[in-house]
């Protein structure tokens, strides 16, 4: 257990020297949203950290860091394109500084935003940071694990290039219920749910398998309820047939409509 709490902080170092970085890039650009550019790298630069500590790496210590670079890579060139794309900073992170008092301001905006990103990319990593302590052999389990995690990355990567075809056409106010959409309001973050379900599965053949399933744990809390489903329905809610859609339509889960 020793080894695994060295672990978890040299990673937790990792993350904030990570976000040190991104929130000077940041502050120089005036855009704090780059913090969601780097949210995937972050767990790339743990992973990687995690492997350098504990090398040489075995088959298992490498398939989970080959999928956590698949993630979080894919995830960052994706808001990155978005960033680069908009001139303006996030309404959310707008909304959210300002009562940020103005002496202080870019302080408030270091320790509440990118060090809790820090923490919280930490956090999800656990699966990883344990997997890569252990390095446990292969077996059933690891690849049911793997299992989960392509189909969850299947998932979003397909729901994500569905809405973005959807948008290139979609006239003002309209609402994206095709596809995935038409079984679930949110199936990329279902989708990103399920991959980290999928390391949780495969930290489970480590001694430490249940701090796997904290990581997921706290992933879904962050994406069900804090910063994914709640702003994206959010921005949903004015559009037209919203409440048709809403309730004949699972949540997270694909599932044949109701009604």
């Amino acid at each position: 257990m020793a080894e695994l709490g060295q672990s978890f902080v040299l990673a937790l170092v990792a993350a904030l020297v990570w976000q040190r970085i991104m929130f000077m890039i940041g502050k120089r650009l005036e855009r704090i949203d780059v913090v969601d550019v780097g949210w995937g790298l972050t767990f790339i630069v743990i992973a990687v950290v995690m492997a350098i500590l504990h090398s040489p790496v075995n088959i298992a210590g490498a398939i989970v860091m080959a999928l956590v670079i698949m993630w979080g890579g894919r995830l960052s060139w994706h808001i990155g394109q978005r960033f680069r794309r908009s001139r303006v900073q996030d309404p959310r992170y707008t909304n959210l500084v300002r009562h940020y008092s103005p002496p202080l301001f870019w302080v408030h905006v270091y320790v509440r935003i990118f060090i809790v990103q820090a923490l919280l990319a930490t956090i999800v990593s656990l699966p990883v940071i344990a997997v890569l302590t252990a390095q446990p052999a292969m077996s059933m389990v690891v690849y049911a694990g793997m299992a989960v995690w392509i189909v969850g990355f299947v998932c979003e990567v397909v729901a994500d290039a569905q809405l973005k075809s959807f948008l290139r056409t979609a006239k003002k106010n309209e609402l994206m219920m095709t596809g995935l959409w038409k079984y679930s309001r949110h199936p990329n973050y279902f989708g990103e749910m399920l991959m980290w379900w999928g390391l949780a599965i495969f930290s489970c053949t480590t001694p430490y398998g249940w701090l796997g399933i904290v990581g997921a744990l706290v992933i879904t809390a962050l994406l069900a309820f804090v910063s994914g489903v709640p702003p994206a329905e959010a921005r949903a809610a004015s559009k037209k047939g919203w409440k048709a859609y809403k309730a004949s339509t699972s949540v997270l889960v694909p599932w044949w409509p109701r009604g």
